[in-house]
């Protein structure tokens, strides 16, 4: 499985970018062949281009290897795509918002549809309903 980490084999964790160390986690997680992978913000401080490769890369790792994911998220797009359930989390107390399903998730031409645009601007609107800001979270299962 490719991460984009070719060539950094004998670096230290520190000699590593924030987004490298993320993506050697997510590979050691994915190493043990887990049936159900929890992740938090794998993709956070990764920039545009390399987040979208391995949004991609993570679908086709969920198709082969039959793994169940649940991911948590503050990026609307990310959960849109990737989300075939999207779970949308109250701040503080955490409370279940909103469940949308999602059935168009993960192929690759998603992102280019009305309805991804349409799913976004929904969840949009769900969260501007809230009065918590930033602290809402969007949480989604495969």
């Amino acid at each position: 499985m490719e991460m984009g980490l070719t060539g950094f084999g004998a670096h230290y964790p520190g000699q590593l970018s924030g987004g490298m160390q993320q993506r050697v986690a997510m590979a050691r997680a994915l190493a043990v062949e887990p049936q159900i992978l929890f992740m938090d913000e794998p993709l956070s401080s990764l920039d545009a281009l390399t987040r979208e490769r391995l949004q991609n890369l993570m679908q086709e790792i969920r198709l082969k290897k039959n793994i169940t994911m649940v991911l948590v998220t503050h990026a609307i797009e990310e959960a849109v795509f990737l989300g075939r359930r999207i779970i949308v989390l109250s701040g503080r107390p955490g409370r279940v918002l909103r469940i949308v399903d999602n059935p168009q998730a993960g192929s690759t031409d998603y992102r280019q549809t009305d309805i991804f645009f349409h799913r976004c601007v929904e969840l949009r609107e769900i969260l501007k309903g809230e009065d918590y800001g930033q602290n809402v979270t969007l949480s989604w299962l495969h």
